[in-house]
This record gives structure tokens, sequence and C-alpha cells, in this order.
């Protein structure tokens, strides 16, 4: 369950009760089971706040943007396990075991265990790795969209994002092929969650290939909206609102398209125009 309806009073000329929906927000701890001296050890690598929903892909996109696996053939299985505190709050945990094969790079844990649904890089202790280089080389010319397909985009996806229309209160990213078809959206109350079930998704579908899609950001493109990107391999992202000078910068150095300010009337270009017809 993603909402949850309750009653409020709403305030205009007067006051009266409705009934309002409500996206969830309940913290999802991942904890990571692997092999040392051949003895299964558990470790928790985080806690997300996150609405619930598309729980496997939000850990798989997660790991996968933290650099703690590579591919979805790195975890052997998921298991989910909820259960409830005193104070009747939900506290999932998703048990991820690795596969005999993998050996991970416990150091990418290097950071704060609670990552809130608003914020993505908030309490690294160290950001080296999120500069590292990517193994992707855009094609600067791959793929194309035209001026009139971008300032359609927006109003697309509002119509796919069925929580946002009941709650108001969630982010959404889209995933879209160059001719304007809706592959994946997900829906989530952190912009970064929504994005990394995203990600999860193309794990899991690993014939589609992220070098010939674009993906469309319902809010802000910051820094890591940019960097869980480009770690997937998507040439070509699209938002509502507003990029920051790192997301910019990032863009740029790697040749990715980053639009902000979408809309059906304009939007404006921040890196690698040559991907843009007109």
């Amino acid at each position: 369950m993603s909402t949850f309806e309750t009653t409020v009073s709403q305030v205009r000329a007067d006051v009266q009760l409705i009934q309002d929906h409500i996206a969830i927000e309940e913290p999802l701890e991942i904890i990571c089971m692997y092999l040392d001296s051949g003895k299964w050890v558990s470790q928790t690598i985080g806690v997300v706040m996150r609405t619930p929903g598309d729980d496997e892909r939000l850990c798989l996109g997660y790991m996968y943007s933290e650099g703690i696996i590579r591919s979805a053939q790195d975890i052997d299985k998921i298991d989910s396990h909820p259960r409830y505190t005193d104070e009747d709050i939900c506290v999932d945990s998703i048990h991820v075991r690795f596969a005999t094969h993998y050996r991970w790079d416990k150091s990418r844990l290097d950071r704060k265990t609670l990552s809130g649904s608003s914020c993505g890089i908030c309490g690294h202790q160290s950001i080296d790795h999120l500069f590292a280089q990517y193994p992707y080389t855009f094609k600067k010319d791959h793929p194309t969209v035209t001026s009139e397909y971008i300032r359609s985009l927006p109003d697309l996806m509002k119509k796919h994002q069925l929580m946002f229309k009941e709650t108001g209160g969630v982010h959404a990213c889209g995933l879209y092929s160059s001719e304007g078809k809706l592959i994946h959206i997900s829906e989530d109350i952190g912009r970064h969650n929504a994005l990394d079930k995203l990600i999860g998704f193309l794990l899991e579908n690993p014939a589609i290939h992220p070098g010939d899609h674009v993906v469309v950001l319902s809010g802000r493109a910051g820094f890591e909206m940019v960097q869980k990107t480009l770690a997937i391999g998507i040439p070509v992202i699209l938002a509502v609102g507003a990029p920051t000078s790192l997301a910019v910068q990032m863009s740029r150095n790697f040749s990715q398209t980053l639009c902000g300010f979408v809309r059906k009337e304009s939007f404006n270009i921040y890196s690698a125009p040559e991907r843009i017809l007109f």
C-alpha cells in the first residue's frame, strides 16, 4: 500500500471535513548478506525513507548507484521482512544475499546509515567515488530528440503519475524512447528513490539499453540525479525543475544532454545541445 485515506479539515470560504489521500512514508532497512571466511555475515548498508512499493527495485538501484553491485547478477536472493515498532510504525527490512562468487567493496559503506526521502548523498563521509569516471562514452548524435518532443514529455508523463494524482505529494521519473514511447515510470516521495526504482527496473531488464533512452524528472536535477543517470548510462535528462551548478558541470564533463525548466512552451538546454533537433 502506497497511500492511506484520512479525514482532514479543508478551509476555504468555510470549513468542511473531507477525505484526503496521503502518500505513505516509511523506513526501509537494507541488510546485505555475504560470505566471509566461509560464513554468512549480515550487515545493514542503509535505512531509506521511502514510499512502499517496488522495494526490490529500489534496493537494486540504490546499491547500484552506491557502487555496491555492478549488475543484478551480483545478487542471489532478495527477501522482505516487515515488522512493527511499539508505536505501530512499520519498519520493513529487505535482506539481500550476494551471489557466492561476488566480492564486494566494503569501503562503499563509508557513510551514515539514514537516507531521508529528500536526500541522496547526504551523510557521505567521502564523496571521492561520486566523481569516479563512468564507463560509458555517449555518442554525440545519439539519441536525437526534437524540441517539440521535449516540450510534450512532462504533460505526457503526468498522465501516468497515478500516485501524484491521488496525493499530490510524490516525485516521478519516466523512461522514454527517443520516439516518445513510455517504457516505465516510478513514483516515490523521494526523487532519488524514484530514480533508484527506475534504475532497478533497468537492471531487471538488461535487454533495454539505457543509451537509447531519455529520462524525465518531475522535479529539479541535482548532482546526484545526474550521477545516478551517468552510472546507468542515460544520455539525456529532461527536468521539469531547475538544475544545480554541479549537475550542469557533471553533465558537461560527460557530454550528457541536460535540459531544465521543461514546459509546454519552452525549456533551457544546459549541456550537449547537439542531440536536440529544431
